[in-house]
């Protein structure tokens, strides 16, 4: 039937927005991270719109430059030798002081150290005593702590794989040390990060706010999970082949945290009710973006009015003040409200269980507005 029809044409032309939407997200619209974006990178903006200012140092800056903190190893002098206008000699000529140029490098050097262990007679028992090796000189071959810390440096904090550290090493320093060398240092340096990683823990969980996140990673050739907890200065890893609670826990740090746990609305982090909640709202500004593009305007409205609660959240704090003034207070919670009567009256409702991205996301604005909205009721919670 004409009926039949034109509902089948409606499903048709949903489905096609929900696909075309889902091509068109990318790290600024979703939660898509930039390495999936491939050689489509989308063009860079900020999800905190334009600040009014000039790009670059603002006037009155203070710039710092590269300086010179150290005497220098090699004094070199460098005088004219001929004239480059009439090419009379000027080697013997006395010249003054113009200008000085640095050159910063570096030099690669293997240092080998032998030691020879001695041995003695005991005069007094005639025991053979031989002298103790130093602890870092177990075989007859080692590798000393400078080299091996250079290996956990390039193995853990720059991520490069062990066979490449192994050809980084014997190309820089003649050096052939083996793969299974470079994963015996780096099993003894995790080995001594006990008593680290603990001091880590307990410094988390007595901070007043704590971001947690979980990012997929392969592990065997299996999708496991990467869990962080973090605050400005602390931050603790694990992986686990769990991604909710189980895996969470792992840390050992959310389950006895008390503060206030910043996450992306991941559902299992509410399942742990200790702590007070706060939703991290560059997540919703990628997702209002996605919806903005599709011409949704209560979503530029809700965009705009997170970021305008930054702003002036962000002024008070400069005024050393710890919270907002009654008149914006109201006048945000007003605007957020209208915000949402608006994007009920532009998006189509679902009857059935399956929603649209927007609906989800306008129903997570409705039901977490108070997680949403705490960085501007605690100014000890930030916006993001």
């Amino acid at each position: 039937t004409k009926e039949e029809l034109i509902t089948l044409i409606h499903k048709l032309m949903d489905k096609i927005a929900e696909l075309e939407a889902r091509l068109n997200q990318n790290s600024s619209n979703s939660s898509k991270p930039p390495s999936s974006d491939g050689l489509a990178k989308p063009t860079a903006k900020s999800l905190r719109g334009k600040s009014g200012k000039k790009p670059g140092g603002q006037l009155g800056h203070k710039g710092h430059g590269l300086k010179v903190d150290r005497e220098p190893d090699e004094v070199i002098e460098i005088t004219p030798e001929t004239c480059p206008d009439c090419g009379a000699d000027l080697s013997k000529e006395p010249s003054f002081h113009a200008d000085t140029r640095y050159i910063y490098d570096v030099q690669i050097e293997v240092k080998l150290t032998q030691y020879d262990i001695g041995e003695t007679a005991c005069p007094n028992c005639g025991a053979c005593v031989k002298a103790q090796a130093p602890t870092e000189a177990k075989s007859t071959i080692n590798y000393g702590n400078t080299l091996r810390s250079l290996v956990v440096v390039l193995t853990q904090y720059a991520v490069v794989g062990i066979n490449k550290v192994h050809l980084i090493l014997r190309d820089l320093t003649g050096l052939p040390i083996s793969s299974g060398t470079i994963k015996n240092i780096m099993s003894q340096f995790a080995g001594k990060t006990d008593n680290i990683i603990e001091q880590i823990k307990q410094n988390l969980l007595i901070s007043p706010t704590l971001h947690v996140d979980e990012t997929g990673t392969r592990v065997s050739g299996r999708t496991w999970w990467v869990h962080v907890a973090s605050n400005s200065k602390y931050t603790l890893v694990t992986v686990n082949k769990k991604r909710g609670i189980e895996g969470i826990e792992t840390g050992g740090v959310v389950q006895n945290y008390t503060g206030t746990l910043i996450h992306d609305c991941w559902k299992p982090y509410f399942g742990f009710d200790k702590c007070e909640h706060a939703l991290c709202c560059a997540h919703l500004l990628r997702e209002l973006n996605a919806l903005i593009e599709q011409g949704q305007n209560w979503a530029s409205d809700m965009k705009k009015l997170l970021l305008e609660m930054k702003n002036i959240v962000d002024t008070y704090k400069s005024d050393d003040k710890t919270e907002l003034s009654r008149y914006y207070r109201r006048k945000f919670k007003n605007l957020y409200d209208l915000a949402l009567e608006k994007g009920r009256a532009e998006i189509t409702l679902s009857s059935t269980r399956k929603k649209s991205k927007a609906e989800n996301l306008l129903l997570r604005l409705e039901e977490y507005q108070t997680e949403i909205t705490r960085f501007s009721e605690d100014f000890h919670v930030p916006f993001d």
